[in-house]
């Protein structure tokens, strides 16, 4: 299948990396998958009008096409991504409890968040200042642009001084 939707994940020391790319028949499935999911939890009439928050990506031009797909009229909205400042304290063999993704070379991608850990202690003692599944960690101990070393730096024992963007996401219906 050919590519349809392609985005760069920067390297470090590089200005730009290679394009990964979204084939045609995958972007179809997204926008398939997606549009199914909005239409079985919202009851989305046709022209209805529907705020998309979020940064330009591929994952926001999907939702727009399943938007489309159901019919609605989409309304862009965007707003800078909300930095969280969180500090931990790991001791040998903590866990830090959260699952990430380094394969943009420079930041890691939260991709889970466990319910134990040094994550979930953070998140249940500051509620307002949570790290969540899609935050990106940016920089830990005033290392950041090299995703290897920020994993390395989450793997040491004592303070860890993360820097989190929390990029929104979200379908305001109006």
């Amino acid at each position: 299948d050919r590519p349809c939707l392609g985005q760069r994940n920067p390297q470090p020391g590089a200005s730009c990396g290679k394009y990964v790319w979204l084939t045609y028949r995958d972007a179809q499935r997204e926008v398939l998958r997606i549009s199914s999911g909005l239409s079985r939890k919202f009851d989305l009439q046709r022209n209805a009008k529907v705020g998309l928050l979020g940064n330009a990506s591929v994952e926001w031009l999907l939702c727009d096409l399943a938007l489309m797909r159901c019919g609605a009229d989409t309304v862009c909205l965007t707003e800078p991504p909300l930095e969280v400042r969180v500090q931990l304290r790991r001791t040998a063999g903590e866990p830090l409890g959260a699952g990430v993704d380094s394969s943009d070379g420079r930041t890691l991608l939260v991709t889970s968040v466990d319910e134990s850990g040094l994550v979930a202690d953070w998140n249940r003692s500051n509620p307002e200042r949570q790290i969540h599944k899609g935050d990106r960690i940016v920089e830990v101990n005033g290392r950041r642009e090299d995703a290897r070393l920020l994993g390395a730096e989450c793997e040491r024992e004592g303070a860890l001084d993360l820097r989190v963007f929390r990029s929104p996401c979200e379908l305001l219906l109006c």
